[in-house]
């Protein structure tokens, strides 16, 4: 910014090489009162600007965040941000972005925790949490992405073992049914059993996705964009069957609501003597079944529409399982050892 006099008397202010402004007058002495007042507005201007995103808190930011979300992501991604953002904010209060440190973080997974969250959920807040912070660190929000892995120090996720994912076996899936005493919803467990969708999915069905000729359901992600179809089988005909009775609107329009869906199925799976049985198992009994029957663990992963392979390598452990299970019936071995061979 600099203080120049054309040829014509006038002078003006130069921004850069393109903008410009007149200042109307041919006084040397206005011309620099006028220049001088104006960079100092501007440089006010500058210090309001760099308190302003100093003291950011973290509700300002998540709703800027969450408006850049709506375009390009699925709309479960954009609850599962909003979800935790609010959770952090619930447990830790509305800080500026800046004081957000590690000691903090700690404190909301040692309080999520508490709560009886599990160490896969939270971790996925704490992803969806660093995602955020990232975007906050390219606009210069913040100096250091908090959620990032320093040298010295452990990751801010939690480790977690290999586990067998939880599934319903058949003795399980019997007492479920029988607890049900809803004919629509049995029929939505049922659909899930055999498609393995998320809720989010299944809320999102419409009657259009159902190509009944061709086998297949269309599962649709963002913005109405559909993923690859789920191939529709035999004993899934006879339900959709009854579920179709109209040709336009929601497959299940009694229920869309995914939050009151796992929460009527909490309700059938305690009644069954289950447990704490999230409606999810039933995601996770579709692929567990389809890698204890010896399918592909490719073919698994496309059916469950994982984007990362390592997603589904959990249900390769099954087929580990049922082998180790396979030898320890030898009986033969038994008797060898008798015999001292």
């Amino acid at each position: 910014m600099k203080l120049v006099k054309r040829s014509n008397g006038y002078y003006y202010i130069y921004y850069d090489r393109v903008r410009k402004k007149s200042l109307k007058t041919k006084d040397d002495i206005e011309a620099r009162k006028l220049f001088n007042l104006k960079k100092e507005t501007l440089l006010q201007g500058k210090i309001v600007e760099l308190d302003k995103v100093k003291s950011i808190k973290l509700s300002q930011f998540k709703e800027d965040y969450l408006k850049t979300r709506e375009i390009n992501v699925k709309p479960e991604t954009r609850d599962n941000d909003e979800l935790s953002f609010r959770k952090f904010i619930d447990m830790l209060g509305d800080m500026p972005m800046r004081q957000v440190e590690r000691q903090a973080i700690d404190q909301f997974k040692s309080k999520c925790l508490k709560m009886g969250l599990s160490k896969s959920y939270i971790n996925i807040m704490l992803r969806s949490l660093r995602a955020a912070f990232n975007v906050a660190l390219d606009a210069g929000y913040i100096l250091m992405n908090p959620f990032l892995q320093r040298r010295g120090k452990p990751s801010v996720l939690f480790k977690i073992d290999e586990e067998i994912p939880r599934f319903l076996n058949e003795k399980e899936i019997e007492a479920l049914f029988k607890a049900i005493d809803d004919p629509d919803f049995a029929l939505l467990v049922r659909f899930l059993l055999y498609t393995g969708l998320r809720r989010s999915e299944l809320v999102r069905l419409n009657v259009k996705d159902v190509d009944l000729v061709n086998g297949v359901i269309y599962v649709r992600g963002a913005k109405g964009k559909r993923d690859m179809p789920v191939p529709i089988h035999d004993d899934l005909r006879v339900i959709l069957n009854e579920i179709i009775g109209h040709d336009v609107g929601p497959l299940f329009p009694r229920w869309r609501n995914k939050d009151s869906l796992s929460r009527l199925f909490k309700k059938y799976a305690r009644l069954a003597g289950l447990g704490d049985r999230k409606l999810h198992d039933l995601r996770h009994t579709f692929g567990s079944y389809l890698a204890m029957a010896g399918e592909d663990i490719k073919r698994i992963k496309e059916l469950m529409r994982h984007r990362d392979i390592k997603t589904t390598e959990i249900y390769a452990k099954l087929t580990t399982e049922r082998l180790k299970e396979a030898v320890n019936k030898l009986k033969f071995a038994v008797n060898l050892k008798s015999k001292g061979i």
